[in-house]
């Protein structure tokens, strides 16, 4: 989307649209891009568990929160160079740079490597139950990037309704859940009318995953226009450091 044709449609938005607002912005699924953007809108993003790892397929993201008990509760894989879930494929990666692992681990890294995968271990599990109760909490935005090979799968409507009924069964309160596409998946409709505040937003690409917080790649002007729709209650001042601070 162009800086004009974004401008347009933020007029007509705020002339004729309705702004949806939220206590808490949560990204679903394999996500980065979700939050840095989200973060370059508003100044500030709450860390939540999507934000440092995620299921690369819906399909995937949908079996892990219908299994949320075994995410990263058993074998842990990696890094390689991120760390995964051997119960449920989920993805994570750690505070030290992926870079840190592209070579193997040697024994020159390997206590390096052993205290990053604790603190990842301890910081998911931290996020799992902080997700849970920020989704019982309510009032909620949950942005779900979807992947051009997951919104052409055939049992891509099915998905998105067992992601929504998993959100219910986890005692979501009052949320909306905004599924967001690239444009070249208009040719493909999905029946969502029935699902109580589920809507699909487009841009017109997404990042690049290994540029996935760079304003340079993507629609930032799209992004930004769903995010003011889909808008905070309250502005907050961001008080903490957080990882897309400074991008």
């Amino acid at each position: 989307m162009s800086k004009l044709s974004y401008t347009i449609r933020k007029m007509m938005l705020s002339l004729f649209g309705r702004i949806h607002r939220h206590e808490l912005f949560m990204s679903l699924g394999h996500n980065c891009e979700v939050a840095y953007r989200y973060f370059r809108r508003w100044g500030f993003c709450e860390s939540a568990i999507f934000q440092w790892g995620g299921f690369f397929t819906l399909r995937e993201l949908v079996y892990g929160l219908e299994h949320w008990d075994l995410v990263y509760t058993g074998e842990v894989l990696g890094p390689n160079p991120i760390y995964r879930c051997a119960n449920t494929r989920m993805n994570a990666h750690g505070k030290a740079p992926m870079s840190e692992w592209q070579g193997g681990i040697t024994d020159a890294n390997r206590a390096a490597m052993e205290a990053d995968r604790a603190d990842m271990l301890g910081r998911v599990a931290h996020l799992k139950v902080k997700f849970v109760e920020k989704l019982r909490a309510g009032g909620n935005l949950l942005v779900y990037k979807m992947r051009p090979e997951c919104w052409f799968a055939d049992d891509c409507e099915e998905m998105m309704r067992r992601l929504y009924a998993s959100l219910v069964n986890f005692g979501a309160q009052d949320f909306d859940l905004v599924f967001v596409v690239e444009e070249k998946c208009r040719t493909k409709k999905m029946r969502t009318d029935d699902l109580p505040r589920t809507y699909v937003r487009f841009v017109s690409e997404f990042n690049p995953d290994d540029h996935a917080a760079e304003d340079q790649y993507g629609d930032k002007y799209g992004w930004r226009l769903i995010f003011d729709e889909f808008r905070p209650r309250t502005v907050k001042k961001q008080t903490h450091k957080f990882k897309f601070e400074g991008k």
